[in-house]
């Protein structure tokens, strides 16, 4: 589970177990472009409308203001389940990992582009990761600048929901296609979000999310011995939850999976 709040409000974790993320994109195409992997540079996010929903219908854009503050905390909370031959290995409790950031918008322009300041300290950091995002009104990342352009890029893509064109209402669905790292491994990551209920404050989102691959990645895993590889051979990693927004927050509300 991932909140957000203002900066004034008091610290309180949020537990969750975030098992999909959105991660790095550039630009984004017409939006009845297909979430096709193969006709997708790495990178770049796809959108792709499946449904526009029930009347009444209204257009869904970011509505920030400069001087605007949120304070976040992801908790995420692993269990491992190993067995070789068929016999259970207990490897122990998995300690949880906690990431905390700060946003802060910095400027609104005239034509609506948003640039929002970052700064984030992930599990185990020796300090604070600074860095800053430039993105239009429909949550598509424009620009990102900072320390380490990717894990930044990784968390406004957490926070930033890529919206539909065109008006959506109640039942509206569209799927967000782009690249997702895992262990050091690219993945076609496809994100589902259907329009579960909204008003003129919130909005409900019912979000599947598919991991996929058929092809062998090499893995990055601490620990491996001096000339040991891994490799995936090939994945599929499904995830159902809910997210909460508000247009005029910076960040989601909550989300679970």
């Amino acid at each position: 589970t991932l909140h957000t709040r203002p900066a004034s409000s008091p610290t309180t974790p949020a537990r969750a177990v975030p098992v999909a993320v959105s991660v790095p994109v550039a630009a984004n195409p017409a939006p009845d472009a297909a979430p096709a992997a193969a006709a997708r540079p790495r990178g770049v996010q796809t959108l792709d409308l499946l449904d526009r929903g029930s009347a009444p219908r209204r257009t869904l854009r970011w509505d920030l203001a400069p001087g605007q503050r949120e304070l976040h905390r992801t908790v995420m909370i692993t269990e491992t389940h190993t067995s070789i031959d068929g016999e259970a290995i207990d490897a122990g409790p998995e300690p949880d990992l906690i990431t905390d950031g700060e946003l802060f918008v910095e400027d609104v322009s005239d034509d609506g582009e948003i640039t929002i300041a970052l700064t984030v300290t992930p599990p185990n950091a020796d300090g604070p990761i600074t860095g800053a995002y430039r993105m239009d009104t429909r949550g598509r990342i424009l620009a990102v600048d900072g320390d380490n352009s990717a894990l930044l890029e990784q968390h406004a893509r957490r926070m930033q929901l890529l919206l539909p064109e065109p008006e959506v209402g109640v039942g509206a669905r569209w799927s967000v296609a782009s690249d997702c790292l895992l262990a050091g491994a690219r993945f076609e990551q496809v994100v589902t979000y259907t329009i579960e209920a909204m008003d003129m404050e919130r909005i409900d989102l019912v979000v599947e999310s598919k991991v996929l691959s058929n092809t062998e990645h090499p893995l990055e895993l601490p620990g491996l011995p001096t000339g040991a590889t891994a490799n995936i051979r090939s994945t599929l990693q499904q995830v159902t939850g809910r997210q909460e927004i508000s247009l005029n927050r910076i960040g989601p509300v909550l989300i679970e999976n």
